[in-house]
């Protein structure tokens, strides 16, 4: 969201206009659209004090920069604005925060059902440090999951809130898969809310006809600029995963699995099937809001499965 406040000092200077922009990442500028008497524009992408201004109504329009030094893709709501007076013999002075978005939704229309639309969601993954990798001696771990070592995500990113569903993948692609379905036999009846299945990495990447190029072709006049969907690398995959927690599980250690029912889809409470995304509940999400990120199917990742440096 985008705040603001605006004070009015009347005893100072004539005809200034100062803007403060605060909230920024180290090297991504703000951007603010300044409107005012006789067809005054100005777009300032830092603070500024502006002269020379005829006295009257100025209106400020804060919005969203999609980029900027190693900041490409991280998002900052537009939205609103506000009004300042310049009074004759006076100065008007604003400061407005930004913060990044929250989560972005796009709406893709159903190849299959041209009335149609599907919902994709994405939630905003804020840049950090964390521990990747099992903890020596972690309980159930595996070989390729050590050695435990630090990786910093420098920057913030947007990722899906769920699994990709079966409907999303038939709105774009035009089929569907998944084994989990009416038509391929591995269902009694259809529920597209299900995460799609039986897809390869390159069915996912392919440059022309793939999942990926196919949705950012469907998202380009609704994108906004410098952001590309793509998939996760292995350390982005894991930090979201994680988020923020250092234990086993993002819900805990759980060392008899007392608990996992409530957080995930496994062998022991999915009857063999794959299940709607979501459908344990909200209180089923991970502290960033991703849903079924533990279980109900495997998730491909952008880079190739490699042993851990050891260095």
């Amino acid at each position: 969201m985008v705040s603001a406040t605006t004070t009015v000092i009347v005893n100072g200077p004539p005809g200034m206009l100062e803007i403060t922009l605060s909230g920024l990442p180290t090297g991504l500028s703000g951007l603010v659209n300044v409107f005012g008497p006789g067809g005054y524009s100005h777009t300032t992408v830092a603070s500024e004090t502006l002269t020379g201004l005829a006295s009257g109504t100025y209106a400020l329009v804060p919005s969203g920069l999609w980029s900027g030094a190693n900041q490409t893709g991280q998002a900052y709501q537009a939205s609103g604005g506000q009004s300042l007076v310049v009074p004759a013999g006076g100065i008007a002075s604003a400061a407005i925060t930004y913060a990044a978005t929250s989560s972005l939704t796009f709406r893709l229309a159903d190849l299959s059902t041209p009335s149609g639309t599907v919902p994709l969601q994405l939630n905003f993954i804020p840049g950090g440090s964390f521990l990747m990798g099992a903890q020596p001696g972690e309980q159930d771990s595996s070989d390729v999951e050590f050695p435990q070592h630090p990786v910093t995500i420098s920057t913030g990113f947007y990722m899906a809130d769920c699994l990709t569903t079966q409907a999303l993948w038939k709105a774009l692609m035009g089929t569907n898969p998944a084994w989990f379905s009416l038509g391929a036999g591995g269902s009694l009846t259809d529920d597209f809310t299900r995460p799609v299945e039986y897809v390869s990495w390159n069915d996912v990447n392919a440059a022309s006809n793939g999942f990926l190029a196919r949705l950012n072709s469907a998202t380009a006049s609704s994108r906004p600029t410098g952001m590309v969907f793509r998939l996760p690398t292995e350390a982005e995959w894991e930090y979201a995963c994680r988020s923020g927690t250092t234990t086993r599980f993002y819900w805990g250690d759980d060392p008899t699995y007392a608990i996992l029912n409530r957080y995930a889809w496994w062998s022991g409470d999915s009857s063999a099937s794959t299940h709607p995304v979501g459908s344990l509940g909200a209180g089923s999400a991970n502290p960033f809001g991703l849903f079924d990120i533990n279980g109900d199917v495997w998730e491909w990742c952008r880079d190739w499965h490699g042993p851990y440096s050891t260095t």
